[in-house]
């Protein structure tokens, strides 16, 4: 999962505006802010082969719940307002509404354990879909659309073995979460830490590997994979 679309009237340059930014691009690299609704619907529309998950505040769920909850890439959509009590009726409605949030702190406590689930999901059932498609085809006619588990096998093994391999693969994570202070911390406690008897350790963790690694699996990305 790679979008978090966040959709709100009154986004602002405020201190509180701005630390709810960070704390999302915390949680998830592709964060995106909105507020125009009709533009956040265009681009939800056009997402391929990602799952998004949805904060949109009080004032503009009217406009956008009916239009975009039935697509199947819409994980999970959260609400932020003041008044809480004045949404429930919609938890009953559209159930994909995980809950309705008055403070930052458990809105972002909620999302992150979500996109945590949703993650290791999707993960488990890719890898499902692999094995059951190995012992069902035939080996000869189609053997490289089999190999992904083979690979997250061998990812889990041998990752990363030569000080070259580790310098390339911590390039492109430090490319990718430029801008994402927390994940940059982890990426370098794994430069300074990391030995190959950690490899699981770390793949299982909530942190960049684990990201990375999955997105990679997720959307068949051979150069991103093999950098790992």
């Amino acid at each position: 999962m790679d979008d978090n679309d966040h959709i709100d009237s009154n986004i602002d340059d405020s201190s509180d505006s701005l630390q709810t930014q960070s704390l999302l691009h915390d949680l998830n690299n592709c964060v995106l802010l909105y507020i125009d609704s009709e533009l956040c619907i265009k681009y939800i529309r056009a997402v391929v082969e990602e799952k998004v998950v949805l904060i949109v505040s009080g004032t503009l769920l009217q406009s956008i719940l009916p239009q975009i909850h039935s697509l199947s890439l819409i994980t999970a959509i959260f609400i932020f307002s003041i008044d809480r009590k004045y949404h429930v009726p919609l938890s009953d409605k559209y159930s994909k509404i995980i809950d309705i949030f008055t403070d930052q702190q458990s809105l972002v406590q909620s999302i992150r354990k979500t996109v945590h689930l949703v993650l290791k999901q999707a993960l488990a059932f890719s890898l499902f879909d692999h094995q059951k498609q190995k012992s069902t085809r035939d080996m000869s006619k189609d053997s490289g659309s089999f190999t992904w588990f083979q690979l997250l096998v061998d990812i889990l093994r041998k990752l990363p073995q030569t000080h070259q391999a580790k310098r390339d693969m911590l390039d492109k994570c430090r490319e990718y979460y430029a801008w994402n202070e927390t994940e940059m911390k982890k990426i370098e406690e794994f430069e300074t830490t990391y030995y190959k008897d950690k490899a699981i350790e770390w793949y299982t963790r909530d942190a960049f590997v684990y990201r990375l690694v999955n997105k990679a699996l997720r959307t068949e990305d051979v150069e991103l994979l093999y950098l790992f």
